[in-house]
């Protein structure tokens, strides 16, 4: 019987009669996100993070050049051909005091080459390696897998993508 009677109720006063009834407490905030733990270091310069930017390539005077870095921002790393001697240059900045050499891995190895330059005309200081444009190093640049590095002792590692800008430089300079 009460059945029926509520079933004659309009469905207004079904829904009103529903919605009596002691007020819920507010639900407690829902706790923070937990911190997400640090990935562990590696020793695998494979594992570590490609460093933020985009390449950026133009063509020079008397050469080619490809750039790397945050739009906007000094470059982390440049390719520079100079078809005149057919020699590529790596620039890239560089903090005081690091080491006179670099370390270049890639996905066949790694190879040390010496600083030849510092400048600090540019109030960045910069550093320079030059290389004859048949160096089998860039070939292995332009086919590691997906990426370089460059490590210098006394400075965070640089980490960069190999696209086809990389490629471009080698090829104007050997051509």
């Amino acid at each position: 019987m009460i059945f029926r009677s509520l079933a004659l109720l309009p469905l207004g006063a079904l829904l009103a009669l529903t919605s009596c009834g002691a007020p819920t407490p507010p639900s407690a905030p829902p706790p923070p996100p937990m911190a997400k733990p640090a990935p562990p270091a590696s020793a695998d310069w494979r594992d570590w993070a490609v460093n933020p930017g985009d390449w950026r390539y133009r063509a020079i005077p008397g050469g080619s050049m490809a750039e790397y870095g945050p739009v906007g921002s000094a470059p982390l790393l440049s390719l520079r051909c100079d078809n005149a001697a057919r020699r590529i240059s790596f620039s890239f900045a560089l903090t005081p005091m690091a080491s006179d050499s670099v370390r270049i891995f890639t996905s066949f190895g790694s190879t040390v080459l010496p600083l030849q330059s510092v400048s600090f005309a540019t109030g960045t200081p910069q550093a320079r390696v030059e290389i004859d444009a048949r160096n089998r190093l860039l070939d292995q640049m332009a086919f590691s897998r997906g990426r370089f590095a460059l490590v210098i002792t006394g400075q965070p590692p640089l980490v960069v993508p190999n696209w086809a800008e990389v490629s471009r430089v080698i090829e104007d300079c050997r051509s």
